[in-house]
């Protein structure tokens, strides 16, 4: 039996990327997060609570029967419930509650480099990422007197978009049925909790997530008319997604899109010159 591969059956099974990137809905009843703060005064202590997850994964793939490559375009993941902390020193407490605390690519409309896809796994490494939310704590007992001493206060709240984020290495597993994408993710979201001294402590965020989503219509690039050919009745329709470099291509014109780098820009319209077949 021949191995099913997008070069063997190319108008049947096609390109994730020539269709556009997809967008997935993280499953929240199937995945969840496991946040850890960690902070050192003269000893150190820890706390971890869970909470369900909710948000998105935006990717291309180079193949739907039997992906090779995969690009991440964009991913957001929100904390769904309030995070309670209680660092117990032996000599004072410290309690912390998280809110509105989501995670999200730190560098939009433009997508990291492909990683190659192995047996349907992958890995991107040194993925740019930034949080938002806040926490709000306070210190008690001599645990807020060694705080005072270090220059913080013993109650405050604490803008989690400060926070210097390590890169994230996110790690995944695909399954495509068609017209379904499916992807499990594992993932941890690291940083200082003051980034101007890292000493004090760090927070932790242990993500795991499932998620999924329709994948776009096939189609051939630069036919945007859906006539097997680029020709006339695509001049038209090309012309109106031209939109220029940066601009995230249009929910219409994933096909006018023939250099994979979601928009649709002139380095586009010199392509759709080569592929034109005439009227």
């Amino acid at each position: 039996m021949r191995n099913i591969s997008c070069l063997t059956i190319p108008l049947v099974i096609v390109s994730a990327a020539l269709a556009g990137p997809v967008e997935l809905t993280v499953d929240e009843t199937q995945s969840g997060a496991a946040v850890e703060l960690c902070l050192t005064l003269t000893a150190t202590a820890c706390d971890t609570d869970t909470t369900p997850i909710g948000g998105s994964v935006t990717l291309a793939l180079d193949c739907l029967a039997a992906p090779s490559e995969l690009t991440l375009h964009d991913f957001a993941f929100r904390l769904l419930e309030q995070i309670d902390l209680d660092l117990d020193f032996g000599y004072g407490q410290f309690f912390a509650a998280g809110t509105g605390i989501e995670v999200h690519y730190a560098d939009p409309g433009h997508p990291m480099s492909p990683v190659a896809v192995t047996g349907n796994v992958f890995s991107v490494a040194g993925v740019p990422a930034r949080a938002t939310g806040q926490l709000a704590y306070q210190a008690t007992g001599f645990a807020c007197t060694l705080f005072y001493l270090s220059g913080y206060p013993c109650q405050a709240v604490i803008d989690l978009g400060t926070l210097a984020l390590n890169p994230l290495d996110i790690e995944g597993a695909l399954a495509a049925s068609h017209p379904y994408l499916a992807l499990a993710v594992v993932t941890v979201v690291s940083g200082p909790v003051d980034p101007d001294n890292p000493a004090l402590g760090t927070m932790n965020i242990g993500a795991t997530m499932l998620a999924s989503g329709l994948i776009p219509p096939p189609c051939c690039l630069g036919d945007l008319s859906g006539d097997d050919r680029v020709d006339l009745g695509d001049h038209g329709r090309f012309l109106g997604c031209l939109a220029g470099p940066a601009e995230p291509a249009a929910a219409p014109c994933p096909c006018a899109d023939l250099d994979g780098d979601d928009d649709v820009d002139l380095a586009d319209w010199a392509e759709f010159q080569v592929r034109f077949q005439g009227s």
